[in-house]
């Protein structure tokens, strides 16, 4: 059944109410993204959610959990609160698990069945909340146990082939929180769901026939949606966050009456969703299948929103209402895209960057006038790291942050931030290390970041949440750098050495050794104006560049720009500085290098 819906009218604005988030802002989950291959051709006769949860729990059952008596299957169905717990009684018969199910490469909405060809790939990703990210390596056996046993019709094993933890894990509700801006303040809001979405659901009742409530709560509509989703939020809070944690006032049913005061003024422009039925895999003992059901498409709403932008935007990933763990329930929020509100300027900034890179990488051997300069430095390094947790599209918002709080008088650090690199390389970089913002000066930089210390209080704005900015250690060292007999072992991450015309000539290389070579050459190049940067004159016979492992990432958009990123393995004779970049965007956190210790 198709439902489309039109109806125009004024939007106003609604008063700013009380944030009742603050309490759950320590709710977060971690983020894996899980690659497996399959061996043979395969058939999925059911939702890939289902499909992958119901044998994820049977591989579960054979994982023990060390210390303890309790396989992981009996971990994940154990209840954690106690008899006193004021939402005891609501739960005990059945509660919110500790992990959701996310994101299936594989999704076909209408099709009833999935082929899965031998040798190609099927992705999904691991959600775990709160206190089970504590249970993640036993998750991991249990899927390499799930791919070995095998999936689907015929039963076929499957080759795990990665799992890796997403960059912007974990994802905490306070990211989202305490936003003040302008931006924020959006007159209308598109709700896209991208599976089936349905809030309420009869189960034993005696009279069947659907009253108007049933159907207004079978609707998603806005006031519903946030309802779910703060019941969901609490909930989670209370199993996998803070369990040990019983004060009754934080699940009043006034608590929640007062944060849905306004849900119910916005207004419902247009909707254009539809309600649908997944297969189920079939359960012992029931001769049908249960099906997945709920609206998939498009809403959107006119209002003010932004009192409940942060709680919809973290639940968006863990998913409302039914079925979440099968992956029900997702939806994205519309309207605004953080991370890509780049401007023309910035256009102009990373064409030049690539200009300078493509100058090294074709400019001839150094010529005898540089012969004066030393061949060796000791390079102050000055290394900032903040408590605060970041995510890899924030960098940018952080960069901006910092720029509003540099001293007017602070040049170096104005251009750098403000007014874009003057220098070969940048002395002053904008990371993110161990999922927290961190700041890298080099050389000019450590002078210049001194005036930001001083004047650096309050709050800062990351995108769509303010956060008040602390700093968590500062160390600061001189750095050897110089050419040695013996090679050092460095990793780089998100490196970013291609320009639109060499990755055209990188891809026509059919040759593995050829393409290690391509890459060496932009690298040694990277090399060599870092050190032409701080002062240092190499010559090109004097530098070994050896690149040992390659792997090509995926795309990343960098000012308006598309790059292809590699992670990689290198050797060179150089002593180099952990955490400065190479390549393109290194004031960005691109191209970090980091040391391998023997």
């Amino acid at each position: 059944m198709l439902i489309i819906i039109t109806n125009f009218v004024q939007s106003f604005k609604i008063p700013a109410i009380m944030n009742y988030l603050e309490p759950y802002g320590e709710a977060c989950y971690h983020y894996f993204n899980v690659k497996i291959e399959a061996t043979e051709n395969v058939i999925l006769d059911a939702w890939p959610g289902a499909i992958i949860r119901n044998n994820l729990l049977y591989a579960s059952e054979q994982i023990q959990i060390q210390k303890t008596n309790r396989s992981l299957r009996e971990q994940i169905d154990t209840f954690p609160l106690e008899s006193n717990h004021p939402l005891y009684n609501e739960l005990k018969e059945g509660f919110p698990k500790g992990y959701v199910l996310a994101n299936f490469s594989h999704t076909a909405m209408t099709e009833p069945v999935l082929s899965i060809r031998k040798g190609e790939e099927f992705s999904f990703s691991l959600l775990l909340i709160g206190c089970f990210n504590d249970y993640r390596f036993y998750f991991f056996e249990a899927i390499r146990a799930m791919c070995e046993r095998g999936i689907g019709k015929p039963i076929t094993p499957f080759r795990l082939s990665d799992i890796t933890e997403n960059p912007s894990s974990p994802v905490f509700l306070s990211n989202f929180m305490n936003s003040d801006s302008e931006e924020d303040s959006l007159s209308e809001l598109t709700l896209r769901f991208l599976t089936p979405v349905i809030l309420y659901r009869l189960k034993g009742k005696k009279n069947t026939q659907l009253s108007y409530q049933d159907k207004t709560n079978r609707f998603p509509c806005f006031y519903q949606l946030i309802r779910s989703a703060f019941s969901r939020l609490q909930k989670l809070h209370a199993l996998y966050v803070e369990p040990t944690t019983c004060s009754p006032s934080l699940f009043e049913e006034t608590l929640m009456e007062a944060y849905l005061e306004q849900a119910g003024r916005p207004l419902l422009q247009s909707a254009n969703i539809q309600y649908i039925n997944l297969p189920n895999t079939q359960k012992k003992g029931m001769k049908n299948e249960m099906p997945l059901a709920g609206y998939i498409g498009e809403q959107t709403y006119s209002g003010n929103f932004q009192q409940y932008l942060p709680l919809l935007k973290f639940m968006a990933t863990v998913g409302v209402g039914n079925e979440t763990v099968y992956g029900m329930g997702r939806y994205e929020v519309g309207n605004q895209c953080f991370a890509n509100r780049i401007d023309e300027k910035q256009k102009i900034e990373v064409e030049n960057e690539i200009k300078t890179l493509d100058d090294f990488i074709h400019q001839e051997e150094t010529d005898s006038n540089e012969n004066n300069h030393p061949q060796m430095v000791k390079l102050p390094q000055l290394i900032v790291r903040f408590k605060n947790h970041i995510r890899q599209c924030d960098i940018p918002f952080f960069v901006e942050a910092i720029a509003r709080k540099a001293i007017k008088n602070n040049d170096l650090l104005h251009k750098h931030i403000v007014s874009g690199n003057p220098y070969y390389y940048p002395f002053i970089q904008f990371k993110r290390i161990s999922g927290q913002a961190a700041i890298i000066c080099i050389g000019e930089g450590t002078e210049s970041i001194g005036g930001f210390f001083s004047s650096m209080t309050g709050q800062i704005n990351l995108g769509e949440k303010e956060e008040t900015i602390e700093i968590e250690t500062v160390k600061a060292e001189k750095i050897l750098i110089q050419t040695w007999e013996s090679n050092f072992t460095y990793t780089i991450r998100k490196y970013l050495p291609l320009s639109n015309d060499s990755y055209v000539e990188y891809q026509k290389i059919n040759e593995l050794n050829r393409s290690y070579e391509f890459i060496e050459k932009i690298l040694k190049a990277n090399l060599f104006l870092f050190a032409k940067s701080i002062g240092i004159h190499l010559i090109n016979r004097d530098i070994s560049c050896i690149i040992t492992e390659l792997e090509e990432k995926t795309k990343i958009k960098y000012k308006n720009h598309t790059f292809v990123s590699f992670d990689l393995k290198f050797k060179t004779n150089i002593s180099l500085p952990n955490y400065i970049g190479l390549g393109i965007g290194v004031s960005h956190g691109f191209g970090t290098i980091v040391r391998v210790r023997s």
